[in-house]
Order: C-alpha cells, then sequence, then structure tokens
C-alpha cells in the first residue's frame, strides 16, 4: 500500500474505506506529503496554514534560536540591521574577537549616541584577585572596564536584548570574558536598560582607543 491517508474530509456512519481512499498519491485532502522536506523538520500546528499543520525547523514555534545574520566587525564602529520582527528577542555572539590597540568594547542600539544607557556591572580580574561593582549612565552599555590585550584571540562577548519589537525601554543582559592589557584572564557581566522606547532595527559594535576584527552573529530568539 503507498503511503497515504484518507482523501475524504468528513466520514459517514456506514462508509467504507476503499483502496482508492486509502492510496492517495495525489497529495490531496489530509496527505502529508514528507517527501522533499528538509530533514530536521517536524510537522507543526499552524492554524493560519492550509489544513492546520505544516513543516517547520525544530524550535522555529516556541524557545528556539534563528540565525538572522553573520557579520564581519572592523574599525571602531560597525553596525547590522535588524529587519525581521518575527521574533520576541535578539541574542548576538562574538567568539574570539582581536583588538589592535589597547582599548574597551560597548554596543548602542539604534545607532543612538545620546546618554542613553543605564546599567550596572560586576568587575573580576585575576592580577588584582578581586571584583569591583560599577553603575552609571553612557553614550553605549560598557562591556569593558578594563583595556583588553591585543594580541589575544581569548576574547568573547554575547548580549540579550528582551523583546525587541516592542516600543517600551529596552533592557537585557551581556557577559564579556578574555584577557585585560597585562594578560590577566578578565570578565565581566552586568544588566542595562535604556532611555528611548523605541523597537529594535540595529545594533551598534562599538570601540574607542582601537579597532577590532571578529564576526558578530546575531540570532532571534522566539
Amino acid at each position: 500500500m503507498a503511503a497515504g491517508f484518507p482523501v475524504k474530509a468528513n466520514y459517514a456512519t456506514g462508509d467504507v474505506l476503499t483502496a482508492t481512499n486509502m492510496n492517495d498519491l495525489a497529495g490531496t485532502v489530509n496527505y502529508i506529503d514528507p517527501t522533499g522536506k528538509t530533514n530536521g523538520y517536524v510537522l507543526t500546528r499552524n492554524s493560519s496554514a492550509t489544513g492546520g499543520l505544516e513543516w517547520a525547523a525544530v524550535g522555529a514555534s516556541g524557545g528556539g534560536y534563528t540565525l538572522l545574520s553573520t557579520t564581519s566587525l572592523s574599525g571602531s564602529s560597525t553596525s547590522v540591521s535588524i529587519s525581521s520582527t518575527d521574533y520576541v528577542d535578539i541574542y548576538a555572539v562574538c567568539e574570539n574577537f582581536v583588538l589592535t590597540g589597547a582599548g574597551n568594547i560597548g554596543f548602542r542600539i539604534n545607532n543612538v549616541t545620546t546618554t542613553e544607557y543605564h546599567g550596572g556591572m560586576s568587575v573580576w580580574n585575576k592580577s588584582n584577585v578581586g571584583s569591583g561593582q560599577f553603575g552609571g549612565w553612557g553614550t553605549s552599555v560598557p562591556m569593558t572596564y578594563y583595556d583588553l590585550n591585543t594580541t589575544s584571540t581569548n576574547n568573547s562577548f554575547h548580549f540579550f536584548i528582551r523583546n525587541y519589537n516592542s516600543t517600551a525601554r529596552k533592557n537585557g543582559q551581556y557577559v564579556l570574558s578574555g584577557q585585560a592589557s597585562d594578560t590577566a584572564n578578565y570578565g565581566q557581566g552586568g544588566s542595562w536598560t535604556t532611555v528611548s522606547a523605541s523597537a529594535v532595527t540595529s545594533v551598534q559594535i562599538v570601540t574607542t582607543g582601537s579597532n577590532i576584527s571578529g564576526t558578530l552573529k546575531i540570532y532571534g530568539v522566539k
């Protein structure tokens, strides 16, 4: 028997399923054809789809990460557009980046350069065998407190933007780890919020005192 399901949409008492009903090769009513679908996709409920079902990537209907863009960072500022509005949060990550000189790194939203960002941070530096806590306002979210080492490739950062489509004030978290300019292990993390209330359409990675090279990946989160 060929793969398929009965073609009739409704059945009455006494109906008999025939070979024609069971051998639906045409892909008509009630037939879910997996041929040619992407490996790893699952059948999921979607009330707006024909028949109420569709093939979708695992996690696409909730809780999954979808890669939206991959951008090479260069110079002292790189802007990345976020055109999709199909997600809840934005997650950005950059691993193994390198600075051309001693400097600091931060990020902005929608290229707003005024005193827009308020946050608190915790810093740990092995050379000082201690940590510190700081807070305040700035023209970017500062992901570094110490100058980073200019030859290390052990530097990485990531940050979340919560509810990026909403027109409320934005907030999120960030984490950076790597080597300070004295080569000691270094880490920093914190939370932040904005003054402005608008949807996020782009993010900018900015540096002071140096340029940066690396790859920034931005994911949409359901």
